[in-house]
């Protein structure tokens, strides 16, 4: 048998509606060589039943995590069983949106050997499937992105980690300390360890953009997550235009959530506050006895 080129590496948790979607859509890729990484944080076994119902041919590897990892933990798990060379993140409600889908990732990769990430379109749906808007990039995106992948910050135009697939070889985690921002850290860090990369204007992924069971729902709109993880990336930019404007996204956090005080900032994880988050903390009281 050849060596195995690409693993698509699945983290579940429940959901077997959709991942029954997901396992379909993988079934009828013309691409077959391929393995299926399943790492299971469910609280019961409805993956494991789901499972043994299809036939992958020794292809599927199925680990039921001992105690729920939780994203993006469960994720670096999915990722760390891979034996392939190229890594095919595919989320539990995300699946291919054509038949040879597969290997046009794949040779997104092999036709442009000094990339090690790439990424394609895709076909962001509700939960009834019904299509919201067709996700992709601009040719100013594209040419923002050649320069420096920090610009993501300003607002992750990539996409969900389903559109897209890299090398192992990479050896990137991704940032256990992170929940939303998780996706937008990893491009980042991947693309500024090596600019080049292979994009795909094509849908070949349908993302599942708006169901209640997603993280980003309990995400939006909470002071814990979105103010820790900014000031958090905010102390990984190095380039300082991107810095710099960063920096009004985050000032406008601390008036949205009315932060007088550096206490009223979450303190998790030992986060560091920068003197200018400091000093925007200050601006912020002033404004409010104006």
């Amino acid at each position: 048998m050849n060596k195995v080129k690409v693993s698509i590496c699945i983290p579940t948790f429940n959901q077997i509606k959709f991942l029954k979607k997901t396992l379909d859509s993988i079934l009828i890729q013309t691409y077959q060589n391929y393995e299926i990484i399943i790492t299971d944080d469910s609280s019961n076994n409805s993956v494991k039943k789901l499972i043994n119902r299809y036939s992958f041919q020794g292809r599927l590897r199925y680990f039921k995590n001992k105690t729920a990892l939780k994203s993006p933990e469960n994720w670096n798990k999915s990722v760390g069983y891979a034996k392939g060379k190229y890594i095919k993140i595919l989320h539990h409600d995300d699946w291919f949106t054509k038949k040879d889908s597969l290997k046009k990732f794949v040779d997104l990769l092999d036709k442009n050997p000094k990339a090690d990430f790439a990424f394609s379109a895709s076909c962001d749906l509700n939960k009834d499937n019904k299509l919201l808007f067709t996700h992709k990039v601009n040719k100013n995106q594209i040419r923002s992105l050649n320069k420096n992948g920090e610009i993501l910050f300003l607002g992750n135009f990539i996409g969900a980690p389903s559109t897209t697939i890299y090398k192992r070889s990479i050896n990137q985690k991704y940032d256990k300390n992170l929940q939303w921002f998780v996706d937008v850290d990893f491009y980042a860090k991947v693309l500024s360890n090596n600019s080049n990369f292979a994009y795909s204007p094509e849908r070949l992924v349908n993302i599942t953009t708006d169901a209640n069971h997603q993280l980003t729902k309990k995400c939006v709109n909470n002071k814990e997550v979105e103010l820790f993880e900014s000031i958090y990336l905010y102390n990984k930019i190095k380039h300082a235009g991107i810095r710099i404007k960063y920096f009004m996204n985050l000032f406008y956090l601390l008036k949205k959530y009315q932060i007088f005080s550096i206490n009223d900032i979450p303190k998790k994880n030992k986060l560091k506050i920068p003197i200018e988050i400091k000093m925007g903390v200050k601006l912020n009281k002033l404004l409010k006895l104006l």
